[in-house]
This record gives structure tokens, sequence and C-alpha cells, in this order.
């Protein structure tokens, strides 16, 4: 479990007991990525750190010593910038994030992020901000999960229930305003349904995973990878990297209810503000 609480203005010795101060659900809570607990070296980030359990996030490129990430500052505030357009072929890896077990046997996965797309070609990559990915009976590894920038402007979501040879389904959020976006995705696996909300809108609900039922499957096997969608054996392209900034993304044991919805978009909308101004 992440949660940076660095970003919700306390830093405490003991940050798991102050959970219940937190401005939403807390007890949901999975993983908590952002800016502002990061290892940095000459090259870049490193790591990004899991603030609660010490647990990291590291870089998995450790020869090339290339980084892909690296820590910015818009309007006093923290964002970790991905940019992989300025780096040559195989000198890039993902962030994987570790322990793929932990999105495994849920009810729904619930994701709100603050990100911001700068890519200048979404015909060659620069795109996947999270994926979890499976092998299928080809030896293939394809999505279970895909949240990615489909140009500057619109958003795609690639999501699977339990199985990757499933037919994946998939959606399209358009209308994203130039910097950055409050987006909320959660894929309700038990109630059959896809939930979105862009910025202030309403929350839009899609039926979804039909002959499914119960909770979702993440094997252990599975690649995790934040800011790029990976291989099987966890590597990830140039050209399958995300390319913009991201302030924070938040990760839920959902379904969320509509004022735990509210509260965590409410809190991003009042940062997007800031960086957009």
């Amino acid at each position: 479990m992440t949660s940076i609480i660095k970003m919700r203005g306390a830093v405490l010795a003991n940050p798991v007991l102050t959970l219940n101060d937190i401005p939403f659900s807390r007890q949901k809570c999975i993983n908590w990525l952002g800016a502002d607990s990061v290892t940095i070296s000459e090259y870049g980030v490193e790591s990004i750190n899991d603030y609660q359990n010490g647990q990291v996030y590291p870089s998995i490129d450790t020869s090339a010593r290339t980084r892909v990430c690296k820590q910015d500052t818009e309007n006093g505030i923290n964002v970790l910038t991905f940019s992989p357009e300025n780096f040559a072929v195989n000198t890039i890896n993902a962030y994987r994030i570790l322990n793929p077990q932990q999105f495994n046997a849920k009810d729904a996965l619930s994701f709100a992020m603050l990100i911001k797309a700068e890519a200048s070609d979404y015909t060659s990559g620069y795109r996947a901000i999270f994926h979890i990915g499976m092998n299928n009976n080809a030896g293939s590894n394809v999505p279970m999960i895909r949240l990615q920038f489909t140009s500057d402007t619109a958003f795609g979501i690639v999501a699977r229930h339990s199985s990757p040879e499933e037919t994946a389904e998939q959606i399209g959020i358009n209308g994203l305003n130039t910097g950055y976006n409050v987006l909320f995705v959660e894929l309700d696996y038990v109630n059959r349904r896809i939930r979105t909300k862009l910025n202030d809108a309403p929350v839009v609900t899609r039926t979804a995973f039909p002959g499914s039922s119960g909770q979702n499957v993440v094997s252990a096997s599975a690649v995790v990878g934040l800011a790029g969608y990976l291989s099987a054996s966890g590597q990830a392209g140039r050209t399958t990297m995300f390319s913009g900034k991201v302030r924070e993304m938040s990760i839920f044991s959902g379904p969320l209810s509509d004022a735990e919805i509210t509260s965590v978009t409410d809190w991003l909308q009042s940062k997007k503000v800031l960086l957009n101004n």
C-alpha cells in the first residue's frame, strides 16, 4: 500500500496512524503515488517511494543509467515529468510496480489521477500511464488494465475481467483540456460496469464485462507498470512509454461511493487549478 501523506500536508513518523485525517477513502487505498517522495540522482528520479511502508518502485534500467522520469516544480507544486521522446531507443524502462497481487481478487479497482499529456506523436506511443499485463495462450503479454492517452486531449481505457483471452473492454474519453486534467476511472468487476469522470463533469456509467462474474483475477506473474506498458519480462520499449506529467495517482479497492468519488476528485480539482494557473 502506498500513501504519500506528504502530499496531503502531513509528514509524521507513523503515517499509518494518520490515515483517518486524509480527506477521502483512506481504508480503500491500495497505492498512493506522486511527486513528493522520490529518490533523486544526477540521472533523474531513481525511484518513486512508498511513504507509508518504505517500499520503493525503482526504474528497471540499471545499466544505461538513463532515467525516464524527473522531478519538476510547477507553480510551487512538485510533479513528475516522463519524457521518452528525447531518449535514444532501448535506453528506457518503465517503473515497475511491485506485487501484482495487491490488484487481484477485487470487487473493483478505482483510479483517481491528476495528469497531463505532452506527447507530439501518439502513433508511436508515448501514452500509457498505467498497465497490468498478463500472458495469453500464445505467450503474448496483453493488458488486463491499460490507461493511456490517445492524444493530448483524449484518453483510452482497455480492461479485461479475469483472463487475457477475453475480449477487452475499450472506452474513450474525449474533451480533455490543455494542461492537467482530473480523471477518475473505476473498473467494477462485480457490478459489471465501468465508471468514469473527467474534471468537474458528472460520473458516466457504462455496462461492462459481460459473461463474467465475481472479483477480478491478476496473476502473480503479471507485470504492472507506471508510465509504460510492459512486456512479459517487464521491459518497456521507447514507443510504449508515457510522455507527460503526473502530480498524483491514487488507486483504490473499490467500488467507491458517490461521496468518496466527489471527495477525491474535488481534492485533485483544487490542485489542478493551481497547476494550470
